[in-house]
């Protein structure tokens, strides 16, 4: 069962960041939900996730030892995603320094930081990272689109060599027109 955690299971949520080093002072639990997962009363994971408007962040995913490999981790993200909807967000955000392949496997995709809304770099735990490397953010920032977006008849693929003159059609026009880039032809 997942549900909203309650001021007890708060308390195991901010001890067991604490025990896994993924607490840090400047980082107020209050500005985030937390969401458990509970075998037989006891929780044995948990997701919380910071709202900003139309994007979340995703605050923590931990899943015990000994519940791993039952896909409580899966079912927390999926609830997680679910509850940022209901609230609005469009998109989650998340850092990792351990589990990128995780999150690629579940639909996200690597996003440079200099990419992500300002007010997501402005989240506490996202200004932790920056503040500790630049380029270790880099590496670490995912992103998932949780509503459809409008396509509007576009279709977006990978390139094949018949896609070579359109792309330098484009980009021609940019090297003679705009100051994005430092070509002249």
């Amino acid at each position: 069962m997942i549900q909203i955690a309650d001021s007890a299971q708060q308390r195991y949520i901010v001890n067991r960041l604490r025990d896994v080093d993924m607490l840090w002072q400047e980082i107020d639990l209050a500005c985030s939900q937390f969401f458990v997962a509970l075998a037989e009363g006891n929780v044995c994971g948990f997701v919380g996730l910071e709202f900003d408007g139309a994007f979340a962040l995703l605050r923590s995913l931990y899943v015990e030892p000994a519940h791993r490999t039952q896909g409580i981790a899966s079912r927390l993200m999926a609830y997680a995603e679910t509850a940022a909807r209901a609230c609005g967000a469009k998109a989650i955000f998340c850092l990792s320094t351990e589990a990128g392949g995780y999150f690629l496997k579940h639909g996200y995709a690597e996003t440079p930081v200099a990419l992500l809304a300002q007010r997501v770099r402005n989240a506490p735990q996202m200004r932790y990272y920056l503040e500790r490397s630049a380029v270790l953010a880099e590496e670490i920032s995912y992103a998932k689109w949780i509503v459809p977006r409008p396509t509007d008849g576009i279709v977006i693929r990978s390139a094949t060599l018949d896609d070579v003159a359109p792309i330098t059609a484009i980009y021609s026009e940019s090297v003679a027109h705009g100051t994005a880039s430092w070509e002249y032809d």
